[in-house]
């Protein structure tokens, strides 16, 4: 597999460039493509990182692919998974220059008074790290 913290590393050497790191995408990528995210997360200047996202998938229509083989979505569409929120307990502290935090759900995936409950939780639970990092 390609090393893109490479190519990520090369991009951030130009004047006035961060990044905007998507743990999901993240773990999504992870699944798929049989990487550990943390492996990923030590090869990258996690200084650079001025936002994070977090955000919930879905497994894909196991008919959409061959058998026994699963992906993962970034869909943007459910919770938070909790390995998602382990990455952010873990790097946000190492993000020096994080100015954000981003918790994303697709419009429309918000329909009853549970998935409000859950989302405001979520937000606790960002506003929570947020409020302890340095």
């Amino acid at each position: 597999m390609r090393d893109d913290t490479r190519f990520l590393a090369q991009v951030l050497r130009a004047e006035r460039s961060h990044l905007l790191l998507d743990l999901h995408n993240l773990y999504t990528n992870a699944l798929n493509l049989g990487f550990e995210p943390r492996d990923w997360l030590a090869r990258v200047d996690l200084s650079r990182v001025i936002e994070l996202h977090l955000s919930g998938g879905v497994d894909a229509d196991p008919a959409w692919l061959p058998p026994g083989k699963t992906l993962r979505l970034d869909s943007h569409d459910s919770a938070v998974p909790e390995a998602v929120w382990a990455l952010y307990e873990e790097v946000a502290p190492r993000c020096t220059r994080l100015r954000g935090v981003t918790l994303e759900r697709m419009e429309g995936t918000v329909l009853s008074d549970g998935d409000a409950a859950e989302v405001a939780d979520e937000l606790e639970r960002v506003r929570d790290l947020a409020a302890r990092l340095p």
